[in-house]
């Protein structure tokens, strides 16, 4: 028989995101129960925690999945130790060709907005000129008059 440990045992691991959601249901759970056994401003600061907890834990889990999204796959994932490194190697060098993409449409945006002002400029100038050139047609209308 093969010794080779199958897909199926595979999928059952334990994953970095199942260790979360585990610590926050047991956290939640003991808490949840703990602020209805409690009373005062005891109460008020476990039913914050209880509130708050959850989110900051939201706020750190969205920028791993921003900044570092490959510590979130369990090692069986990845296959073999090349196909981790070729794996998290890609997702950097995605983000940072995103990052690249991003710096490059800011400079475009700052481009842009300095030739508008130019643009802005030139108008008032060519409004200016119209102006001066529309006096002295009528100063010249009256001296011919």
């Amino acid at each position: 028989m093969d010794n080779k440990p199958s897909k199926q045992s595979n999928k059952s691991s334990m994953t970095p995101l199942w260790v979360i959601s585990l610590f926050l249901s047991l956290t939640e759970g003991v808490l949840g129960v703990g602020v209805i056994q409690t009373a005062g401003g005891i109460q008020i600061a476990l039913a914050s925690f209880v509130i708050i907890f959850p989110i900051a834990v939201a706020i750190a889990f969205f920028s791993i999945l921003w900044f570092k999204p490959y510590v979130l796959y369990s090692p069986f994932e990845f296959g073999s130790a090349e196909d981790a490194a070729t794996f998290i190697e890609a997702i950097s060098r995605d983000a940072k060709a995103i990052q690249d993409k991003a710096n490059q449409v800011t400079e475009a945006a700052e481009e842009i907005e300095a030739l508008r002002s130019e643009l802005t400029n030139k108008v008032a100038e060519l409004e200016e000129k119209i102006q001066k050139a529309e006096d002295n047609a009528v100063a010249m209308s009256i001296i011919m008059s």
